[in-house]
Parts: structure tokens; sequence; C-alpha cells
């Protein structure tokens, strides 16, 4: 969880105050919650390691990442490129929210461990 703060925080997708809507913010639930995410069942612990991170994201954040929200066909066309109107940063919010995830898991998987970031920072 701390790779995907980290990444998240290096590819700018960090607490906005301006809109908290599209902000990421990586919150890791307690060992006894209900949604711990610790059922082996679930598919996103069915991975080499036997654990995943599962992402919620708010309903703004994905729209600010196409250019169409509109059907799958439209997002998948549009993804990152924009239409100027809804925040005209989808490419950052794309790009940034896309490579982040991967710098995660790529971290993850070399058995390192990056710091997250300070809260507020």
């Amino acid at each position: 969880m701390a790779n995907l703060a980290w990444a998240f925080d290096k590819n700018g997708l960090v607490l906005r105050g301006d809109n908290a809507d599209l902000s990421v913010q990586v919150t890791m639930a307690a060992a006894d919650s209900e949604i711990n995410g610790d059922d082996p069942q679930n598919f996103v612990n069915r991975t080499r390691t036997g654990a995943g991170a599962q992402l919620e994201i708010s309903t703004e954040l994905r729209r600010a990442m196409f250019g169409t929200f509109d059907g799958g066909e439209n997002r998948r066309a549009t993804a990152g490129t924009g239409n100027g109107v809804t925040t005209k940063n989808e490419a950052h919010f794309w790009n940034g929210f896309t490579n982040a995830v991967r710098e995660a898991i790529d971290v993850h998987e070399l058995g390192m461990a990056k710091p997250a970031p300070a809260i507020g920072a």
C-alpha cells in the first residue's frame, strides 16, 4: 500500500484542496475490518504473492481520465485524450494513474518498499 501512495504522489495525484473528488488517497483497512481484503477467494488475492490491492475510484476521477465518459467503447477510444471541457487534464489523470499503478507493481515485485508520502504534504 505504501508503494501505491508513493507512486500516486510521484505522479502528481495527491490530495487536492481545489477538488477532493480528483484526489487519490491510499487507505489501508485494519486487519480486523470486514473490508480488509484478506479473503483468499477475492480475485485481487489470486496473485503470485497471494495478495493484492483493490482500487476504489471516484466517479469524478474516472470522468477526469477520459475525453468522453459515455459507454465503454467511447472511454477506450478517448482514454487520456481530453476534451477540454471536463477537467482539461484528462491526459494527466489517465497517464498519471496508470503509470503510478504500474510503478507500484514494479517496485512491489522487486521486493522494494517505498516510503508513503507524509499526510498533508
